[in-house]
């Protein structure tokens, strides 16, 4: 994440100034939406492509699916690693 982005319901935080920080690791979906209306419905396609192959591996992996939005899993990962960190620096 970009140096004092936030994790909120306000925007992705690899925005900065309404534009794209990600680029080269930016998921399927956010190469192709709204950027050239030649991909209409690709974006949907794509979504719903992955989606399925998720499934699948917590299928495999015998692990609980939940889907929501990217922001919160944002945050878990951030929050577990401040407290990893905190673990360490104890």
């Amino acid at each position: 994440m970009p140096p004092g982005a936030t994790i909120d319901a306000e925007g992705c935080p690899f925005q900065v100034d309404r534009l794209c920080t990600a680029r080269e690791r930016r998921a399927p979906g956010l190469r192709v939406y709204f950027c050239d209306p030649k991909y209409a419905g690709v974006g949907e396609q794509l979504s719903a492509e992955s989606i399925s192959q998720l499934k699948a591996l917590h299928d495999v992996t015998e692990t609980p699916w939940e889907y929501r939005p990217l922001l919160y899993f944002l945050q878990e990962q951030d929050i577990g690693a401040a407290e990893e960190n905190s673990r360490h620096n104890s």
